[in-house]
C-alpha cells in the first residue's frame, strides 16, 4: 500500500512535470514565431535647443545628400545652369524673329522686362495699375516679381525668359500700358500717347 502511494505520487509528479514542460515549449514557440517589435533608438542625444549652427548645417547637408530630388545648381545658383541649346533651323523657319530668338535663348534663365504706365500717373496710380498687371499674369500661371523703378515705370522679373513674349503681348494689349522693353527691344503699348489713364 505504501508502495502504491509512493508510485502514484511519483506518477503525478511526472505528469505534472510533463504538462509544465509542454506549456513552456508552446510559450517558447509562440514567442519565437511572433515578430519582435522594431528596435527604435528613442534617445536623440541632444535637445533641439542645444544644436549649434555647425550642427544645423551638418544636418542640412545630410538631408540634401539623401534627397534624390535636390539639385544644388537649380536651387542655389540659377546662373550656373547650363544655357539651353538653340535649334537655329527652327528659328530660321519661323521667320528669323528676334523675339523667338530671345525666347529660345532665355529658356529657364531669369529676365527683366520694363514697362511704362500710360498717361501721367501718380505713383499710387501706377502701383494700382502694375499690381493689376501682376495679378493678371499670375492668374495666367506666369509668376513675376514686380518692382517700381520710378513713378510710371515698373520692372517685372521672370525666372523663365521664354515667357517674355507672352508677358509683352499681354502688357501691350492693355489700355494703361505705354511701352514695354526687354533685351534692347522696345514695343509700343495700346496706351501710347494717352494724356490720362482711367482706373
Amino acid at each position: 500500500m505504501k508502495r502504491l502511494s509512493i508510485l502514484s505520487i511519483l506518477v503525478i509528479v511526472l505528469l505534472y512535470q510533463s504538462v509544465i514542460c509542454k506549456k513552456d515549449k508552446v510559450t517558447k514557440d509562440k514567442v519565437e514565431k511572433e515578430p519582435e517589435p522594431p528596435k527604435r533608438d528613442l534617445k536623440i542625444g541632444k535637445k533641439v535647443t542645444d544644436y549649434s549652427d555647425a550642427d544645423i548645417h551638418k544636418l542640412l547637408d545630410q538631408w540634401n545628400e539623401n534627397d534624390d530630388d535636390y539639385e544644388e545648381e537649380e536651387d542655389d545658383a540659377p546662373w550656373k545652369k547650363p544655357k539651353p541649346k538653340i535649334d537655329m533651323q527652327k528659328i530660321m523657319q519661323g521667320g528669323n524673329n528676334k523675339e523667338d530668338m530671345i525666347a529660345a535663348s532665355k529658356k529657364g534663365q531669369p529676365l527683366m522686362i520694363f514697362a511704362n504706365v500710360a498717361g501721367n500717373p501718380t505713383r499710387n496710380q501706377a502701383e494700382k495699375v502694375t499690381s493689376f498687371w501682376q495679378q493678371s499674369l499670375q492668374n495666367a500661371q506666369i509668376q513675376v516679381q514686380r518692382y517700381m523703378v520710378s513713378d510710371n515705370r515698373v520692372l517685372f522679373q521672370v525666372n523663365d525668359g521664354s515667357l517674355a513674349v507672352k508677358i509683352k503681348d499681354f502688357l501691350v494689349s492693355q489700355d494703361t500700358c505705354e511701352s514695354v522693353s526687354f533685351e534692347n527691344l522696345d514695343f509700343p503699348g495700346k496706351g501710347k500717347g494717352k494724356e490720362k489713364i482711367e482706373l
